[in-house]
């Protein structure tokens, strides 16, 4: 079709044409066009040059086709565009640039299951932006520059992934009504401050990652040492009973902090996986200090075995790499290991005492004078 003698139109409709591909170019004479309407065709893919040179459109509804990919070089002329309307496609990737259209203050992709907006350098999303894609259950924020976590997310989400942004803080309410919540990746934010009761909601949470934060306190947490924090302090996530991954590596605050929280570990028994690597863990479970806490200190004990096991009896792998441990008490961590045969503990090694340091905690051999696990309170 030609639209040699409508270069003036102003709205086009092209809805509903079964079209499978525009190609480049089909609109070049309509520069003064103001309103597309793509919708309800079976459009897969957008070419580059589709919509050049378009600077004068405001309204683009592609809803109801075939689409997996909004392509940034697609909308790269659309300088008025006021309102994208990408609903009821198969959007699984946002490609970086797409959300910098400078005009746009609707955005509507319902009916999506799936979103990627990483490395699109956002710094701010809208509060409705999102709560409306009542589909959604993927939406991938990864690498972005969000120092906040977008408000009104779709309650039916499952998989959030917020890993490297500039995330200091979570507050209390950030997932609240996320109840169907199952993975949530905060990875590399540093964050500095969780909020008493801030991951409560999480009812559904079967995997979180808190990796590489500098958090050492809790409850309007500020970066002390975690040493120095109130004994009385919990881990911030106490319904756990649901939880099967926890990564916690270069997180020695927060470590140290769940290995101190026996509450915590109590409701975490279908913990299967713990990632404690490299925070500056010298214990695992203060075994000296359960003792003397049962008034047993000065009494002969050879071998202690640590009471972590009692907790999390579904725990098969336990990432302790990269920390100062002192091997001393550690033979039942051995034999553990040993028994599980992954190939992540063949990594983790003695630093203390002297006889042992550098030695594989798997080979080490089990004395032969040994203690019962301690009762859990």
């Amino acid at each position: 079709m030609s639209y040699r003698t409508l270069s003036d139109l102003k709205v086009l409709n092209l809805s509903a044409n079964g079209a499978h591909i525009i190609k480049d170019g089909y609109f070049a004479r309509l520069s003064d066009l103001k309103r597309l309407d793509l919708s309800n065709n079976n459009l897969s893919i957008l070419n580059d040059k589709i919509l050049l040179p378009q600077s004068n459109l405001q309204y683009l509804n592609l809803s109801n086709n075939r689409l997996e990919v909004l392509n940034e070089a697609c909308f790269s002329s659309l300088l008025r565009l006021q309102q994208l309307d990408g609903s009821w496609n198969r959007l699984a990737k946002v490609v970086p640039g797409n959300l910098k259209l400078p005009s746009l203050a609707r955005l509507l992709l319902a009916r999506n299951s799936r979103l990627d907006f990483a490395s699109n350098e956002l710094e701010q999303i809208e509060d409705d932006a999102l709560g409306r894609l009542d589909s959604l259950t993927v939406l991938y924020l990864t690498d972005n520059e969000l120092s906040n976590r977008p408000k009104s997310l779709p309650e039916k989400l499952k998989v959030f992934h917020l890993e490297r942004n500039r995330i200091k803080i979570i507050q209390s309410n950030d997932f609240q009504n996320l109840n169907q919540l199952e993975t949530l990746l905060l990875c590399d934010n540093k964050i500095a401050t969780i909020q008493e009761n801030a991951f409560n909601y999480l009812f559904s949470i079967l995997s979180l990652d808190l990796s590489e934060e500098p958090t050492r306190n809790f409850i309007a947490w500020n970066a002390d040492d975690i040493r120095s924090q109130q004994p009385e302090a919990t881990f911030p996530l106490t319904s756990t009973e649901y939880l099967i991954i926890l990564g916690l590596s270069k997180s020695p605050g927060l470590a140290h902090q769940l290995l101190q929280d026996s509450a915590a570990l109590i409701a975490a028994r279908e913990l299967q996986e713990l990632n404690l690597a490299d925070t500056d863990i010298e214990y695992v479970r203060s075994d000296i200090l359960h003792y003397q806490e049962l008034n047993l200190a000065d009494t002969d004990i050879e071998y202690v075995r640590s009471d972590i096991l009692h907790y999390l009896p579904q725990l098969r792998l336990l990432h302790l790499q990269g920390n100062p441990l002192n091997c001393t008490n550690l033979y039942w961590q051995a034999v553990w290991m040993r028994k599980q045969d992954e190939d992540v503990h063949a990594k983790v090694t003695c630093a203390s005492p002297a006889e042992f340091w550098s030695i594989p905690l798997v080979d080490l051999h089990t004395k032969a004078k040994t203690q019962p696990p301690l009762p859990v309170n």
